[in-house]
């Protein structure tokens, strides 16, 4: 059981970006240079998975999740019978025109595993958490300590089996580096973190992190 770890860091003069997130050209040049920056491929830093997932589950989710992890076993498990319920009921009914779909996963499931993986990769990295919004954006708030004093990172979690996360990564980076700009006052330290999970099984795991600071 691994994790995939991909890594882009960028630097962000607070004048430069309160100046672009004024204006729609600026938001359009800032989401350009940053899916640029996301379409380059770093070398992977490979880790076992956590034994103890559902105990990063319960201190970093939002949402109260028992099992998450064998609720996406269970989907995974059921992949090759298309059309089909976990019982073995058929999703579709010709005669009324009814087409067969796929079973749909259980999104507190992703969700709840993306948020644990998270706050157990950043405690890996040293940072310190502060606190689990609920309701409300940051996803989570971290410390960590620096030359130039303390850093608080916000960060934002996309979570999802499918592999193009990086785009939903790009469009919410900028909302979210304009909530960080409103937070960075005076002479603090403030970083922003996009950070993508995509559940490829239930062993097998990426986990992509975007962070840009605020100079």
């Amino acid at each position: 059981m691994t994790v995939n770890f991909y890594e882009w860091n960028d630097h962000i003069d607070r004048n430069d970006l309160g100046f672009d997130l004024k204006v729609r050209a600026g938001r359009t040049r800032l989401n350009n240079r940053l899916k640029k920056l996301l379409s380059k491929n770093p070398a992977p830093r490979v880790l076992p998975m956590p034994l103890n997932l559902i105990s990063y589950v319960d201190l970093y989710a939002e949402q109260v999740a028992a099992d998450p992890v064998a609720d996406m076993r269970k989907i995974f498990l059921r992949l090759s019978a298309r059309g089909m319920t976990i019982g073995g009921l058929p999703t579709g009914f010709p005669p009324l025109a009814v087409v067969a779909s796929d079973l749909r996963p259980n999104n507190t499931a992703i969700s709840t595993i993306g948020e644990g993986l998270v706050g157990w990769y950043l405690q890996q990295r040293g940072l310190v958490a502060l606190a689990r919004p609920i309701g409300d954006g940051p996803d989570f708030i971290f410390v960590r300590s620096s030359v130039t004093g303390i850093d608080t990172i916000l960060v934002e979690v996309k979570s999802t089996q499918q592999s193009g996360v990086k785009s939903q990564m790009s469009d919410a980076a900028i909302p979210r580096l304009q909530y960080t700009l409103n937070c960075a006052t005076g002479g603090s330290y403030f970083s922003c973190c996009v950070i993508g999970v995509i559940i490829r099984n239930t062993d097998d795991f990426d986990v992509l992190n975007l962070e840009i600071e605020l100079a």
